[in-house]
């Protein structure tokens, strides 16, 4: 005889014996999902300021005709939406499955913020405008923030007690 519900598995077990997440992980998913809605902004921000890039496209070449500018800079905001739509899904998964106590995560998480922190750096270098370094550089703390609050001792214990639970 089948049964008609599945009971506990071995992943739900795990998450479920080691107990709720401790607040610095419940904070470290606060911040994820601020990350998140920054990058949000950030998208609002991108596809809002076509003209400025334009602008920034034609005086970087002159020589470039209105609808090479126009195709360059529609391109640009096109990539750029596309990076922060998966930027947005990375932080909620990241929340999510931290929160869980997966150990892999944590690690994830790290290596992302390594990377968002060194293509903030080509931002930077790049000639980003005003709203574009502050809106940046507060994605970028949500996840410095984070990642902090992912690695202290307590968040740790955690992370052991739901592998131990596996």
């Amino acid at each position: 005889m089948s049964q008609r519900y599945p009971t506990r598995t071995k992943a739900t077990a795990a998450v479920q014996d080691a107990g709720p997440a401790p607040q610095p992980i419940q904070n470290a998913a606060k911040l994820m999902y601020a990350g998140a809605a920054l990058t949000g902004v950030l998208l609002i921000v991108t596809v809002a300021t076509i003209g400025s890039v334009k602008t920034a496209i034609h005086k970087a070449d002159p020589s470039w005709t209105s609808s090479h500018v126009s195709s360059a800079a529609t391109s640009w905001v096109i990539a750029n939406a596309i990076g922060d739509l998966i930027g947005i899904g990375l932080w909620i998964l990241m929340a999510q499955t931290n929160q869980q106590g997966r150990s892999w995560a944590r690690v994830v998480a790290s290596v992302l913020f390594a990377l968002n922190t060194l293509f903030g750096i080509e931002y930077l270098r790049g000639g980003a405008s005003g709203l574009g370094v502050a809106a940046n550089g507060l994605v970028w703390l949500a996840g410095l923030g984070a990642i902090i609050l992912l690695w202290l001792p307590a968040s740790t214990e955690f992370f052991n007690r739901n592998r131990a639970a596996a």
